[in-house]
């Protein structure tokens, strides 16, 4: 009897140990067979997950989970920005609120205005006949003087910004390249202080910003690592039982992902500012820039811009 039991625990053992190989040879698979491609996308492993094989120990021990990573923050440029829509009285001025809010900001005779209605309101103490109390005192007021004066008090603080950040830089948009043309695309920003057609273009071979795009990379490199990791933190926190190691997962992804993240960046980080003398409204030069780190990936003259007759707001 107590042979019979020794020979049926080895038929066990070994039925696992070919278990256990066949395991190994999917992960494997997987893990290097490049035709995973869009799939891996949505779920870098999801073909594993559809036929799983029998395993020798159905609980295996799970992988340990990193603290959901936070993006890191790229190196900030030294002293003030020098790229004025980070400045937040900049973009304010650029774009002022509407309505009350507006003459809030810039009509003085509006808010000795507000604040004799707001005295009077105070003495009364019910809510509703607060209310009501409002709406009477402003119902008779022509506000138009209101906005004439908010106006001109906003145009001469804009100006009178731009006087003192004339060396600043004004972010005219962000770019983007069409390889088929050789041609460099500037889309406008709301954010820019003066109103011109939503593009232009100028021509740049493709050697050019191919230098440009390295340049950008290597700033960019542990940003798109950032989301990346956060993509491997994602997948171990859905995955009930991974078979992969954090290091397997890492660069599967960085080879599946990169590329289309780095696209990304570039679009939301890479733009195009102008330098010159703000106070004469004139722009002499662009530059193609990191957004974060304010790094130059490129000088080049502004003839193209010039060209697109931007109206400038001040």
């Amino acid at each position: 009897m107590g042979g019979r039991k020794h020979v049926f625990i080895c038929i066990l053992l070994l039925m696992a140990a070919v278990a256990g190989c066949n395991r190994s040879t999917e992960v494997s698979k997987s893990i290097n067979d490049p035709s995973a491609g869009e799939k891996a996308l949505k779920n870098p492993f999801a073909a594993e997950a559809e036929a799983k094989p029998a395993r020798a120990n159905p609980q295996p021990t799970p992988q340990p989970l990193a603290p959901v990573a936070q993006p890191s923050v790229p190196a900030a440029p030294i002293g003030p920005p020098k790229i004025l829509t980070k400045d937040p009285e900049y973009r304010t001025l650029i774009k002022p609120p509407e309505g009350d809010e507006f003459l809030r900001l810039y009509s003085a005779d509006y808010n000795a205005k507000l604040a004799e209605v707001e005295a009077n309101v105070g003495k009364i103490n019910d809510k509703a006949l607060q209310d009501k109390a409002r709406l009477n005192a402003w119902k008779n007021v022509d506000k138009s003087k209101f906005r004439q004066q908010a106006i001109a008090t906003h145009d001469a603080k804009l100006r009178e910004y731009m006087a003192k950040h004339r060396d600043a830089w004004v972010e005219i948009g962000h770019c983007d390249y069409d390889t088929s043309t050789e041609m460099l695309r500037v889309t406008s920003i709301p954010a820019s202080p003066f109103q011109g057609t939503d593009k232009f273009e100028m021509h740049m071979d493709l050697a050019t910003i191919d230098a440009v795009y390295n340049k950008f990379r290597s700033l960019a490199d542990t940003r798109i690592m950032d989301r990346i990791n956060q993509d491997v933190v994602e997948y171990f926190a859905t995955e009930d039982s991974p078979v992969y190691s954090r290091e397997q997962v890492t660069t599967f992804l960085r080879q599946q992902r990169y590329k289309s993240y780095e696209s990304r960046i570039r679009l939301e980080q890479m733009v195009v500012i102008g330098r010159g003398d703000l106070a004469d409204k004139n722009i002499e030069h662009l530059s193609i820039v990191d957004y974060p780190s304010e790094t130059v990936l490129l000088d080049f003259d502004a003839t193209s811009f010039t060209a697109s007759h931007p109206s400038w707001l001040y």
